[in-house]
């Protein structure tokens, strides 16, 4: 992925990213409560979210990570991906909740969506700009995007679209991303479950 963006002059790189989403480092937060506040803004998914996070604070905990390491600027399908990712692992939650026996049931499938946003985050390849317009690459979950870019001294960040990963490749991503925003605890649990979220056999024969 980084050679594909790293390696083409400047000329050409602005060439093959033309319309690519851009945002300047200011405007990527790097408070995941904040982030995730807004994200609940609306009154019915914040009373949505209240319960489960009442009975499950590892959750919130999860949830606010996952907002810090993307921010509320990553991309997603139609808008920013956090928005998207934390809406689907509410109702992953509410409706396994509703069918399941096992209390951890519903937990687990609200971290499983989250682990599974990491195919749609690595859609793009985060790209820095410094002042003299020299180029970094993000990688990918090992800190918070706005903490890497203000370290580095960058002034702005493209989200590039890239070519999609090889199936061994999405799940060691997916693997990166549980490893960043659940416990050790919560990872074992999610990598037993029967739909292969971390199992790259699974992902082989879908």
């Amino acid at each position: 992925m980084e050679s594909q963006v790293i390696n083409l002059a400047g000329r050409e790189f602005r060439k093959k990213t033309k319309g690519a989403v851009e945002v300047p480092v200011a405007c990527i937060s790097r408070q995941g409560d904040a982030i995730l506040s807004s994200v609940l803004r609306s009154a019915e998914r914040k009373a949505a979210a209240r319960p489960i996070f009442l009975q499950w604070p590892r959750l919130q905990q999860s949830a606010l990570k996952f907002c810090e390491i993307l921010s509320d600027r990553y991309p997603g399908a139609v808008g920013s991906l956090v928005d998207e990712a934390i809406q689907h692992a509410i109702e992953r939650f509410v409706e396994v909740y509703e069918t399941s026996r096992r209390s951890t049931d519903s937990m687990v499938a609200f971290l499983e969506s989250l682990a599974l946003s990491a195919d749609v985050a690595m859609e793009y390849s985060a790209v820095g700009f410094d002042e003299s317009g020299n180029r970094r690459i993000w990688p990918p979950f090992e800190e918070p995007i706005g903490s890497w870019a203000r370290r580095l001294g960058l002034q702005k960040v493209r989200f590039v679209r890239v070519p999609p990963a090889e199936p061994d490749v999405r799940v060691g991503n997916r693997f990166l991303l549980c490893s960043r925003i659940m416990t050790a605890k919560d990872i074992g649990r999610v990598s037993e479950l029967p739909s292969g979220a971390l199992d790259i056999r699974a992902l082989g024969r879908q």
